[in-house]
């Protein structure tokens, strides 16, 4: 079984708030463990930094990431993204925090 990272880059239209604080999963070393199924997991990036490496796809913009993490126990998954008020979103995946990129989507 290994863990895999996700870094979520969701980028949104408007101003952020000042004053609000980072996501909790701001940071890889805080990633957020989710599970694979068919419930979905709701997200920001608000007030979020560029703590990463940006991902290898989408442009060389440096983006807001928020993290995520799942043991993966074989198989085949898929991780998608509705957009709603999100007017952009990259999908990286890591073996581990700042290293090896497995895979990369933009939108």
């Amino acid at each position: 079984m290994r863990n895999l990272y996700l870094t979520l880059v969701l980028l949104f239209l408007g101003t952020f708030g000042a004053f609000s604080q980072a996501p909790a999963n701001d940071n890889c070393a805080n990633a957020i463990l989710i599970a694979p199924s068919a419930t979905p997991v709701s997200s920001t990036n608000l007030n979020a930094t560029d703590n990463a490496a940006n991902p290898s796809c989408g442009g060389g913009t440096q983006i807001l990431d928020v993290w995520y993490k799942f043991v993966f126990t074989g198989g085949t998954f898929t991780l998608t993204t509705q957009l709603g008020t999100l007017t952009d979103t990259r999908i990286a995946i890591y073996s581990g925090c700042g290293s090896g990129q497995i895979n990369c989507s933009d939108d």
